[in-house]
């Protein structure tokens, strides 16, 4: 199943509640072999627009 997941912020730019949550809710579903994609917004405008992060659960997680 595909997935677009929209949020805000999203660990590990913050820690809160919520925003671990979206990437815990992420990175399981990954797991299971699902393709989701996490849309969300630049805290540091400096970062560029597509950032690909290696998760050693999950595999390649965007932002």
């Amino acid at each position: 199943m595909r997935i677009l997941r929209v949020a805000p912020l999203i660990y590990p730019d913050t820690k809160g509640g919520g925003d671990s949550h979206v990437h815990a809710m992420s990175r399981d579903q990954a797991v299971m072999g699902h393709d989701v994609t996490v849309l969300t917004t630049r805290e540091d405008e400096s970062l560029p627009q597509i950032k690909s992060i290696q998760d050693r659960n999950s595999g390649d997680v965007r932002k």
